[in-house]
């Protein structure tokens, strides 16, 4: 071999190597994520790897015109100080899972400016999703006679191009009972890193008992989604005993979402629980009263179909005491026990295990097999079972079940709708 070729043979080995060790290098710090991130070569051929914080230092919005820019960069400050995209990503995904409209609504891109500055520049186009919706139910009772019940939901989100929301529910499962709950929550309460939630709910069943409730909490982006702390305040009344009592609870929340679709979701999974705990004050005197709620749920794909499953549970407790009628938990109905009427059960604790499966072209219509099992320690019930469907047009969405709880001489109808603004 002529020595020329010798030593281009050499110099493309060395070239190659060369090559792949930048590629290495390139790809270790992209994997780092870090922007102050670089490599030296040593003298007898090593590399040292340098690392210099260079963090996030301002953010700048892009939007359609539909937001108060400066609330949502409130929202979005919290990734300054972050000095790596990895960081940020995570930080990001935090905030898409505290807020739905927000899902999968923007994308970041990074510019530096001198040797120790970061701007993040965030394209947004959030998906407020404001809708009046309804609910209608019918069956027969014992005596063979039809029985109605009704729902009002409206939810209004993106008030006064906030990021506000505000969520009234009225519900009257039967002629002797009413339930009201509204709800108020801002992402940036009067400018500060955190925001709010009030609440207010009523419940009243006639000759039986009232109870108001109000709620107030402060809300903090963490992880997985948005962390809550406050406190709620109860009033009550048993009309059948003449009995009063007002209670007084710390509440500790956690929740996110994850679903690919605030209409007709099929992937993806979303999850919830809140810790009450707190003083009550009764004809007796004073105890100890603690609360529990939890509801996880989530998609997956099975072939051409998708399998969805959810758990929700709640549990009250009260020390050295029964539970009164207006803390007892009610279940069954379109959404807590298919199958069954409104309310038709009561318990000191429920688990409902719901499992879906799910056909069709998914994101705009939804055929549906369903089971719904209970587990509670004082009844023993028959899960309910059934079929359902679907549908969403654009602007018009409806919810179609049938359902049977145990036999199919006793099947119940549960239609919701719910339509755009």
């Amino acid at each position: 071999m002529p020595i020329s070729k010798f030593y281009f043979f050499i110099f493309s080995l060395v070239l190659a190597s060369a090559q792949q060790i930048e590629i290495k290098l390139k790809n270790d710090l992209y994997s780092k994520g870090e922007w102050g991130s670089y490599y030296i070569l040593n003298s007898d051929g090593s590399y040292n790897h340098y690392f210099k914080i260079v963090s996030v230092d301002s953010v700048h919005l892009i939007s359609n015109g539909d937001i108060y820019s400066k609330v949502f960069v409130q929202l979005f400050d919290s990734i300054k100080g972050l000095y790596g995209v990895n960081q940020v990503n995570r930080q990001l995904n935090y905030i898409e899972d505290a807020y739905p409209f927000l899902q999968k609504a923007f994308s970041v891109s990074f510019a530096k400016f001198g040797n120790e500055k970061v701007a993040a520049i965030i394209n947004l186009n959030p998906n407020f999703k404001s809708h009046l919706g309804g609910l209608l139910g019918a069956s027969r009772d014992n005596k063979g006679k039809w029985i109605t019940t009704g729902e009002f939901d409206l939810r209004l989100e993106n008030i006064r191009n906030r990021g506000n929301s505000l969520d009234l529910v009225w519900r009257q499962p039967d002629a002797r009972s009413r339930f009201i709950n509204f709800s108020y929550e801002t992402p940036n309460l009067i400018s500060l890193p955190f925001g709010s939630i009030f609440t207010f709910h009523q419940e009243f069943y006639e000759k039986t008992f009232f109870i108001n409730t109000n709620s107030l909490f402060l809300t903090v982006i963490g992880p997985l989604g948005q962390w809550k702390i406050g406190g709620k305040a109860e009033r009550s009344e048993d009309l059948h005993l003449n009995q009063r009592f007002k209670s007084k609870l710390g509440v500790l929340g956690l929740k996110g979402d994850r679903r690919n679709n605030r209409w007709l979701p099929y992937r993806g999974s979303f999850w919830e629980w809140n810790l009450s705990y707190g003083k009550l004050n009764d004809f007796i005197g004073k105890a100890q009263v603690a609360e529990f709620y939890m509801s996880i749920g989530e998609y997956k794909s099975l072939n051409n179909s998708v399998l969805f499953m959810s758990l929700l549970g709640k549990r009250n407790w009260v020390d050295n005491r029964n539970l009164s009628q207006s803390k007892v938990i009610r279940f069954g109905g379109s959404k807590l026990l298919r199958g069954y009427h409104d309310n038709q059960f009561y318990a000191d604790w429920v688990f409902i295990q719901s499992t879906e499966w799910i056909f069709g072209p998914l994101d705009r219509t939804q055929l549906f097999l369903f089971a719904d099992i209970p587990f509670t320690s004082s009844l023993k019930i028959m899960p309910g079972y059934g079929l359902g469907i679907r549908q969403y047009n654009g602007s018009l969405s409806y919810n179609i079940s049938l359902g049977f709880p145990g036999r199919f001489s006793d099947g119940k109808i549960h239609i919701s709708f719910t339509t755009d603004l």
